[in-house]
């Protein structure tokens, strides 16, 4: 599990890197993550916009893995970070269960809290982009530190 939050917690300082230069990944992805013998590298930045422009569907595209992507991305939204928090719960959820969208009593207890806000639905909903940020801003309390590295 050790393995697991530090993953999250590495995940998490890059994607809070990326969202204060103003940006969001759009792409975060169990197939984005690279783990490397210095710590987990982030790629694929952008996969959302190349996949599909912002208005059109993006459910079944070739590059997009299902369950990581956000609803609202899903839908043709425009990526934001709050989508990035998102798809970091669906990367921590498969690599704990192999599965992107697990019950909640299939995960660890130590992850279920961080896993279901980040995987809150509606961002539109006060109450999911208020988990999602919460989320956020609980992460070095929840995950190990690591030192993270963007490429």
């Amino acid at each position: 599990m050790r393995t697991v939050r530090a993953l999250g917690a590495a995940l998490a300082e890059t994607l809070a890197e990326v969202h204060t230069a103003g940006s969001a990944h759009a792409g975060v992805a169990p197939g984005t993550v690279f783990l490397a013998g210095d710590g987990p590298r982030l790629v694929g930045y952008g996969a959302v916009r190349a996949a599909a422009p912002d208005g059109e569907a993006r459910v079944g595209l070739p590059g997009l893995e299902d369950g990581a992507l956000p609803p609202e991305q899903a839908a043709g939204g425009r990526p934001r970070p709050l989508g990035d928090v998102f798809a970091l719960g669906a990367v921590l959820a498969y690599a704990v269960t192999g599965r992107r969208r697990p019950d909640a009593e299939d995960l660890p207890e130590e992850l279920r809290g961080v896993v279901a806000r980040c995987l809150a639905h509606d961002p539109a909903d006060g109450a999911g982009a208020a988990g999602r940020a919460d989320a956020r801003r609980q992460r070095p309390l929840c995950l190990a530190s690591t030192s993270p590295q963007v490429q």
